[in-house]
């Protein structure tokens, strides 16, 4: 996963910021209103994470096989032919990728884990809600 990560300009190597994990709807990415809200976050005193989904953006996506898979040679390996997939809404990877960028914020050492929130907009906005109750860190 491709992520942003703004902090405040005047932190000190001591401090523990609270923390927003930002969470696009459907078809948006970190460069979009992100890039315009953390900054903004930031200056207020928040560390704030924008990242693309996987698949979306500039995170990398899964692969699909075109053809049937060979068998393996020797050592195990395989060398197939295989589609990315992008731009595909799928709850479980995004759920799992909002809780990746969770661990991710919670090992920063400019980060306090007990203080990280999530901010969503639209479809991301349902996904962080379903976070937000079934997840503890949040």
């Amino acid at each position: 996963m491709a992520g942003d990560l703004y902090l405040p300009r005047n932190r000190k190597p001591t401090d523990r910021l609270p923390a927003i994990v930002f969470s696009n709807g459907t078809g948006g990415v970190k460069r979009k209103l992100p890039a315009r809200l953390g900054p903004i976050f930031a200056e207020k005193g928040y560390a704030f994470l924008a990242f693309d989904y996987r698949g979306w953006g500039e995170s990398d996506g899964k692969l699909m096989l075109v053809d049937s898979l060979p068998e393996p040679n020797k050592e195990g390996e395989v060398s197939v032919k295989a589609r990315v997939l992008r731009w595909q809404v799928d709850f479980a990877d995004q759920v799992e990728d909002i809780r990746n960028a969770i661990a991710f914020l919670a090992g920063e050492p400019c980060v306090d884990a007990s203080r990280i929130g999530l901010f969503g907009t639209s479809y991301g906005g349902g996904l962080v809600t379903w976070v937000a109750a079934n997840d503890p860190k949040v």
